[in-house]
């Protein structure tokens, strides 16, 4: 699910109920996965299975579509829509499959939301300027974006955002607990509705929001603001903070001292790798994987910051991943293999996002994770 060369990375995808009855499935895929085989063409199949749960094999519904797209497309992304059956009151799990027909490899997108009442966050989305709904819940910081409703007779929502700076993850090793979270919002305004929906603001400020028709409660659509550049860490004293999972507590204190960052930066990995050749190599396949976290993980902050970007970051893609409706298995290595490595995240029941795991954190990881982080550093 989560391999470096995955076609899931590069897919994104979006419900939004339309009525009690029906729910439109929005799914948008990179143009440059398409242009491979060397065909003129390429041909998609698109098969949408609607779960009960990860436990309840049963199908709600199912879809299956095919289409060609040609080698030159005017836009970054195809944007597909399909439009299943579902029935208020219930959660679902949704399977998305993309084969291209030509190379026969495929794309998996696993999209767990809910339909239990009217408040929840698949009654609305986000589009930004250019009308494109926003799939992944992101949108950077100063850009553009509208709130839609599927009620149209609904003329204010109202917004509690939060602009905070989050701890990054500990190593596995440590046992600690999480720190509370304060759930007064740093800002709480209204916004107008016109058709059920708004005119275009923007936030300046990364940080995320939620939308909501009633604030006596925690249902509402999530919007994370991200910073100019994410993925990609857009500025040193980022860079730099990313070391802090390689290096000693005097080591980081020491490339803290040296009052550049950029400087730190260069530093550390020309001293662990020993010449500039291997230090551009490692500084590229680190903030890379790094960025692929922010991809794959963030939820109410960035993905290399969360326990599932971490273990992510440093030990690379795990070999096997069991997912359910209450955790994830993460495996390095064989399958019943006593000497394979394996992490376990729990979800955590978090109103602003279904993307929040937490590690159950173990003291005989400590053996592993400084193995991983000198491979690291050579």
């Amino acid at each position: 699910m989560y391999e470096l060369n995955s076609m899931q990375q590069n897919m994104e995808c979006s419900v939004f109920h339309l009525t009690d009855s029906l729910s439109q499935v929005i799914l948008k895929l990179p143009v440059d996965a398409f242009n491979t085989g060397g065909k003129p063409n390429t041909k998609l199949r698109i098969t949408y299975s609607l779960l009960y749960s990860f436990k309840d094999s049963r199908i709600a519904d199912s879809l299956s579509i095919e289409i060609q797209t040609s080698p030159i497309v005017d836009q970054s992304a195809l944007q597909q829509s399909a439009v299943l059956k579902t029935h208020l009151g219930q959660d679902y799990i949704l399977f998305v499959k993309v084969e291209d027909l030509n190379t026969k490899k495929e794309r998996i997108c696993i999209k767990p939301f809910s339909k239990i009442n009217h408040a929840s966050a698949t009654w609305f989305k986000a589009e930004d300027e250019f009308g494109s709904t926003l799939c992944n819940h992101m949108i950077p910081s100063g850009e553009q974006f509208r709130i839609k409703a599927s009620d149209t007779l609904l003329n204010r929502i109202y917004c509690r955002a939060f602009f905070r700076t989050f701890p990054l993850a500990d190593p596995p090793f440590i046992m600690k607990e999480r720190i509370a979270f304060d759930y007064i919002p740093d800002s709480l305004f209204t916004l107008p509705l016109i058709n059920g929906q708004s005119e275009y603001i923007s936030l300046s400020r990364p940080g995320f929001c939620i939308f909501q028709i009633d604030t006596s409660s925690w249902d509402g659509y999530s919007l994370q603001v991200m910073p100019n550049g994410f993925p990609e860490l857009s500025s040193y004293s980022s860079m730099l903070e990313a070391l802090r999972f390689l290096t000693s507590n005097e080591e980081f204190a020491e490339l803290r001292n040296l009052g550049s960052a950029k400087d730190a930066v260069d530093k550390f990995w020309l001293t662990v790798t020993g010449s500039p050749e291997r230090a551009i190599q490692r500084i590229r396949d680190y903030y890379n994987r790094l960025a692929l976290t922010n991809k794959l993980f963030t939820s109410y902050c960035e993905g290399w910051k969360t326990d599932r970007g971490l273990i992510y970051l440093i030990f690379g893609p795990p070999n096997l991943v069991y997912r359910s409706d209450l955790y994830e298995t993460w495996t390095y290595g064989e399958a019943n293999n006593y000497r394979s490595m394996q992490f376990v995240f729990y979800k955590v029941d978090n109103p602003f996002t279904e993307q929040d795991y937490i590690l159950q954190r173990q003291p005989n990881y400590k053996t592993y994770w400084y193995n991983a982080v000198e491979q690291w550093r050579r």
